[in-house]
């Protein structure tokens, strides 16, 4: 009758699309094999790894084997490379993200800041609480941290303080990436001051350089630049000259 040929009709329309989707998933992994150490994993056991991760998260098979492209062009060691993909993935799924994207702040973030790849768990974890206690997801992470990388990492402030200065400015209403983009401005205005704002921090008896600042962090700098401006407006806005500083110290100080 008519049901038994819709019904046949849509598993021949499934069994289509499930062809062209294992079609697309292969062609994926051939492009993972082109920079996978396959002497240390097969691809056999990679693409099983894949199909297995795709299972348990519930991303499609083609944007696992993506990230683990990401993933190992990135450094981490092609068979540790599903494993971490996986963990993303998890993150990816309570973070309002994709795979891939979490991915490229999470690698992007541990290269810069030298982290290992074993603890790939534990920094996503880490932006999860961030996500919890702040205004932002780990989506808006990700995809801001290279805000900072370039930065933060060379004068001592870490993932962490980053994270934690994050979730305290989006609480009170900055975005995401605004957040970044005020910590890579007042830790430039720390790293290279002006004139005046080493000489006004002469007069208050601050130490105000890249050295204070890797010695102390950021939190207990800018602890440090509360306790010597006595939140002072106009004695701020001496040492931070951009608005962008000034805004982000004001916040964090206050």
């Amino acid at each position: 009758g008519k049901i038994a040929k819709a019904g046949a009709a849509m598993l021949t329309s499934f069994g289509g699309f499930a062809g062209k989707a294992f079609m697309d998933f292969e062609d994926s992994m051939a492009i993972v094999q082109t920079i996978a150490d396959t002497s240390a994993v097969s691809m056999e056991q990679l693409s099983a790894a894949a199909l297995e991760t795709s299972d348990v998260t519930g991303q499609a098979a083609t944007e696992i084997a993506a990230a683990a492209y990401s993933a190992i062009s990135a450094g981490v060691d092609t068979a540790d490379a599903i494993g971490v993909v996986e963990q993303a993935a998890k993150a990816a799924k309570a973070g309002l993200s994709d795979t891939e994207t979490v991915i490229d702040g999470l690698t992007s973030a541990m290269n810069a800041w030298k982290i290992s790849y074993s603890d790939a768990e534990t920094v996503l974890n880490k932006m999860i609480v961030t996500q919890n206690v702040g205004k932002t997801t780990i989506d808006q992470l990700a995809s801001s941290l290279g805000n900072v990388t370039g930065i933060a990492p060379q004068v001592g402030v870490s993932l962490e303080e980053i994270l934690a200065a994050t979730a305290a400015m989006t609480k009170n209403g900055y975005q995401t990436g605004v957040s970044m983009n005020a910590l890579k401005a007042v830790m430039s205005a720390v790293i290279k001051p002006t004139s005046e704002a080493a000489e006004a921090a002469k007069e208050m008896g601050l130490k105000f350089d890249a050295a204070a600042l890797r010695s102390k962090g950021l939190i207990g700098f800018l602890e440090d630049v509360a306790a010597k401006t006595g939140g002072s407006e106009d004695k701020l806005a001496k040492l931070f000259g951009s608005v962008e500083a000034l805004g982000g110290v004001m916040l964090l100080t206050g």
